[in-house]
């Protein structure tokens, strides 16, 4: 398998404790907001650009809510 493609293994997550734990493709895309049906390419490199540059959608969603109450002249 040529490096790189473990689709069990996107990243190493360091803990407080000195604990490393893997996450997977899944994993971070469950974190960064994906819906669970999402399907991505089978490429491990290729998926995790697609996480790695995307917008989570609470983020997208909370700055238009706060654009509109600029705009609107409102406090949220």
């Amino acid at each position: 398998m040529p490096f790189g493609c473990n689709r069990s293994k996107f990243a190493d997550i360091w803990l407080p404790d000195g604990t490393v734990k893997s996450l997977s493709i899944q994993g971070a895309a469950i974190l960064q907001g994906f819906p669970s049906w999402y399907e991505f390419p089978k490429e491990t490199a290729t998926a995790g650009s697609i996480i790695g540059y995307s917008v989570p959608p609470s983020f997208a969603t909370q700055l238009f809510i706060s654009a509109q109450s600029k705009l609107l002249g409102v406090t949220v």
